[in-house]
């Protein structure tokens, strides 16, 4: 991939739903991360603006091949963890576009 950086896709790991058989918590899975090259994109004033109407703010947009992308939630760049907002496959195409926004922004949840 010309001009690749480096990224790693994060898939968090997801809490332990319940007991063992002896009673005691389940442990949580441990997030699993997959290093790839990706093309730094910019992001269009379309999907910028898209993205401030849904309350968040599109940062950054890479391109990934699309069988490295496995619906990982999270993204690290350059040391700092990022959302993966968006996602865009186009039709017969092997690579896979995906849009990055800053944690610190406002959850669904309104906090």
């Amino acid at each position: 991939m010309a001009g690749a950086s480096e990224i790693i896709l994060i898939h968090p790991g997801q809490g332990a739903a319940g007991v063992d058989k002896n009673g005691f918590k389940l442990p949580l899975a441990q997030e699993t991360r997959t290093e790839v090259f990706a093309a730094k994109m910019s992001v269009g004033c379309k999907e910028f603006y898209q993205a401030q109407q849904a309350g968040r703010e599109a940062l950054m947009k890479f391109r990934v091949h699309a069988a490295e992308y496995e619906g990982q939630l999270f993204a690290e760049y350059e040391g700092k963890r990022y959302k993966i907002l968006r996602t865009y496959t186009p039709e017969d195409s092997e690579e896979t576009e995906l849009t990055l926004s800053d944690l610190s922004e406002r959850s669904e949840n309104g906090g």
